[in-house]
């Protein structure tokens, strides 16, 4: 009877030490925009060297258009309220200000200038963890992440290697609101545990 119980405490002890190595999951679970109403997104900064938030981005306070400035607007968080006559996201923001994204809608209809905040949060909790970068099958350490203007690949995370040599990427972790053929995801790139 000993031995029994001895073989069966060392099996829940081995099955627990392997599913701790196990992956987490992936991130990538892309959703169309139209799933998402009612979820908080963040506002990208503008690209300098394309077209500015304007012509596909409008900002309304108290009833009138105002521009929407990259250095004002850049980073904040609102949510996504509706879809309007099928061609424009409307997002709402706590500070009663209303924004108008032009959006195709579709398998790969995406909104320029905004990611999840979700996926924004989740990233910026890799901060100061370790984690497998796949290229090279060497362990890095996230030291920062900040906002790209890119929808594709949303999030800069700077890594660092344990001899102080540092890389950038920018990466997507869900998908969502990233077009399939552009998206550049982090568990393509990054694994928690040994690739």
């Amino acid at each position: 009877m000993n031995k029994f119980l001895i073989a069966l405490l060392s099996l829940f002890i081995s099955s627990i030490a392997y599913s701790q190595q196990q992956p987490a999951g992936s991130f990538h679970a892309p959703r169309k925009i139209e799933q998402t109403i009612g979820e908080k997104y963040v506002l990208l900064p503008a690209d300098s060297s394309k077209m500015n938030y304007n012509f596909y981005l409008h900002k309304w306070v108290d009833g009138e258009e105002l521009k929407a400035t990259p250095a004002t607007d850049a980073g904040r968080i609102m949510v996504l309220s509706d879809i309007v006559e099928d061609t424009h996201a409307k997002f709402e923001a706590e500070w009663g200000v209303l924004y108008y994204q032009y959006f195709k809608p579709g398998d790969d209809g995406t909104m320029s200038f905004f990611a999840p905040a979700a996926d924004y949060e989740k990233a910026k909790s890799f901060v100061n963890k370790q984690v497998w970068l796949k290229s090279d099958k060497k362990k890095v350490t996230v030291t920062d992440v900040k906002l790209t203007p890119d929808n594709n690949a949303p999030f800069k995370f700077t890594y660092k290697y344990a001899n102080g040599k540092q890389g950038i990427i920018a990466l997507a972790l869900s998908g969502t609101n990233s077009k399939k053929d552009k998206v550049q995801l982090f568990d393509e790139k990054f694994s928690f545990v040994t690739p």
